[in-house]
């Protein structure tokens, strides 16, 4: 079989300007998506261009010295892509554990110090794979080198791929004893990996979708894809008359369109990348097939421009840097936007990305230094051991800083003294820091697993307060009622009371169909979880009964008939129907009113004076839940004067020297300030004044 290269045979190391303008295009999305995500919702398919020309360039290389020389060098493989790849990647790694150290809130630490040691072993995306996705993990700020996770697949497919086929190659001449000269082997190998991962990637993306998103696994089929087009017969055999440029140029401009309207028309709920992948992953393969015909109506003539040359060429090192730089601007100066914000962002990560380019990668690139194969593989080894080191340090160091964290506040003594709190820093204008070390974490018992209690053992072990204690309080609802149990812990357990969590992650007090975040069949686990709590209360004859959920946002996953636009009726009569089955096993049932399920909505260090005109937490779902409590004949508490100023428009992210929830991405109350509730949450309660 003769298999002929794409791209007219060019000579090794000539730049095609129509892949630097696609790098370019890919650049523009993903940073325009991180940095105005509402105008840019699918600009993450930048991503998935940059997979798809990796895998063409990639191949491309290792086909042509393969048929050149009859055989593969992995190790010098490895070498030529450290010299591009790590040296830019280790310093901007470096300057993240710098800025991990010395500016992120200590309960983000350990996390992002951990995240740094991933990237420095190119495991990134299977660390966020297992400890930052899921619910329990879904209000984490995203780390400052999150960015790296699409380096990690890059690195892992360019570690297997020369693998792969040398191991085919070994099956067909000293197995099989066939000869030499099996070109026809990259194509076969690239087919093989390409259909068993957009398979696995359709099925996973369905399945979890969370999980899929970062896997290797479901992301390889679009490296396979780029590496195929190599092998499809070059595209000026097919041009050579007008009619068939014009079919190229008008498939490229289709191609380039495509892109445009994925990276408008896709968003965070789109179930990806599965299916929809296929879309700009196609529009990608078509452009590098395509390429540049000469002509001046085709997109590819866009990127013989020297502004477009200049993006192309500083992809690597812009993507590199413009995450840790935003997450660093957002730690050091609060959450804010507009076009002056964005400029400055824009400037600073040129600015680092030039530097870096002829600083540091072009000079270990092209130098001596770096040179022979073995001095690339030592420096790779060296530096990543360097780094883990560095973020095992920085762990090791907040640890010790978490032995020795500030005490806990004094709890405050009632709802006017929160009030107080607030308005003292509203009217001066001046936060109440806490300390670097203070801890900001989720209410501790969902490190105990009770986050989602569903059996009789998980009742044992998730019973706290007083265990001689008469009076009981059962706590039902979601994880937003889980987060008021460690104050109320410290509200009841004093005064003799046992505090038991009945709490299921997105499983709301209401009696009606719901199904999961981005998953279409009904949620059946909560529909049983609801059944058994009715069973254990029955068992447990609990003198108060607490229940709180995420209305604002579980509204969202009732199942409706398409056609069905009133969800705050059709929840409110769902939490009366359920309401009446609790209050006829307890004589006291109060419903609590979620926090700010956006979170708070005025972060350090933005001044308090410029969040009195932030959009703040829509609370319109109040009366309705209110009102369906009461024909329930439940009590209902308004919590808003727990999180907000008396006007309900300034939601601080600290008070009184504590973090309100427990990550700045988090809508979940601390541990820490959950219990600072304490005595309002007793008194709110029990309808008691201290």
């Amino acid at each position: 079989m003769n298999v002929t290269p794409n791209a007219v045979d060019r000579p090794l190391g000539k730049k095609r300007t129509d892949i630097e303008g696609l790098r370019a295009l890919a650049i523009i999305f993903v940073f325009g998506y991180h940095l105005y995500p509402a105008q840019v919702p699918g600009g993450f398919i930048g991503v998935d261009v940059f997979f798809v020309i990796s895998g063409f360039l990639i191949t491309d290389h290792l086909y042509r010295e393969f048929r050149a020389t009859d055989r593969l060098r992995p190790l010098a493989f490895y070498a030529r892509r450290i010299r591009r790849l790590l040296p830019a990647s280790f310093l901007v790694l470096a300057f993240s554990l710098v800025v991990t150290a010395v500016v992120v809130p200590v309960n983000d630490v350990i996390r992002f110090a951990a995240g740094v040691g991933a990237s420095a072993l190119y495991v990134t995306n299977w660390f966020l794979v297992f400890f930052s996705s899921g619910y329990v993990h879904a209000g984490d700020s995203a780390s400052i080198i999150q960015q790296y996770w699409t380096l990690s697949v890059e690195e892992q497919f360019y570690f297997l791929w020369p693998l792969l086929f040398l191991a085919a190659l070994f099956v067909l001449r000293k197995v099989l004893k066939r000869g030499r000269g099996q070109q026809w082997l990259f194509p076969a190998v690239l087919g093989f990996i390409f259909i068993a991962s957009l398979v696995a990637s359709i099925w996973f993306t369905d399945a979890n979708p969370e999980q899929a998103f970062f896997s290797t696994f479901t992301r390889v089929w679009e490296f396979a894809l780029g590496g195929l087009i190599v092998f499809v017969p070059p595209v000026l055999s097919h041009a050579r008359s007008r009619a068939r440029k014009v079919i190229l140029i008008f498939s490229a401009w289709s191609a380039g369109s495509a892109l445009f309207a994925a990276a408008w028309v896709f968003n965070d709920a789109t179930p990806f990348p599965g299916y929809a992948a296929l879309w700009p992953v196609l529009a990608t393969a078509v452009l590098l097939y395509v390429g540049d015909l000469g002509t001046p109506w085709e997109p590819a003539r866009l990127a013989r421009f020297r502004p477009v040359l200049f993006i192309g060429g500083l992809s690597y090192v812009i993507y590199l840097w413009h995450w840790p730089i935003i997450v660093t601007f957002e730690l050091v100066r609060g959450r804010s936007s507009g076009w002056k914000i964005a400029l400055v962002i824009i400037a600073l990560t040129l600015a680092a990305a030039v530097a870096t380019k002829y600083l540091v990668e072009n000079p270990l690139r092209f130098g001596t230094k770096l040179r022979t194969t073995r001095r690339a593989l030592i420096f790779a080894a060296v530096g990543s051991l360097v780094l883990v080191a560095g973020a095992t340090g920085v762990g090791i160091n907040t640890q010790l800083q978490g032995a020795n964290a500030p005490a806990l506040g004094v709890p405050f003594a009632n709802v006017s003294a929160v009030q107080a709190a607030i308005a003292h820093q509203v009217i001066t204008n001046t936060w109440d820091v806490p300390p670097k070390s203070a801890p900001r974490t989720r209410p501790s018992n969902w490190d105990l697993g009770c986050l989602d209690v569903d059996s009789a053992d998980k009742v044992a072990s998730c019973t706290f307060g007083d265990p001689r204690g008469t009076h009981v309080l059962a706590v039902i609802g979601d994880s937003f009622a889980n987060e008021y149990i460690s104050g109320l812990v410290d509200g009841f357990a004093p005064r003799g009371w046992k505090v038991i969590s009945l709490t299921h992650s997105q499983c709301p007090t209401v009696d009606f169909a719901l199904h999961l975040d981005k998953v279409s069949t009904e949620y059946m686990q909560c529909a049983q979880h609801r059944e058994w709590v009715l069973q254990e209360l029955k068992e447990l004859h609990p003198d108060i009964v607490v229940a709180s959920n995420a209305t604002a946002w579980e509204q969202g996953l009732l199942m409706l008939p398409t056609d069905s636009h009133d969800r705050g009726t059709t929840w409110n009569a769902g939490l009366t129907r359920y309401l009446d089955q609790v209050t006829a096993l307890s004589p006291s049932v109060v419903v609590l009113a979620e926090s700010p399920g956006g979170g708070p909505n005025c972060h350090i260090p933005t001044p308090l004076s410029s969040c009195k005109n932030s959009t703040g937490f829509s609370w319109g779902f109040l009366d309705g839940e209110r009102q369906a409590a009461l024909a329930a004949g439940a009590t209902h508490v308004d919590t808003r004067d727990w999180f907000c100023t008396s006007d309900h428009n300034i939601c601080p992210e600290a008070i009184a020297g504590t973090f309100v929830t427990g990550g700045r991405g988090d809508n979940h109350l601390s541990d820490q300030y959950s219990r600072l509730l304490a005595n309002v949450l007793y008194q709110s309660v029990t309808g008691t004044k201290n």
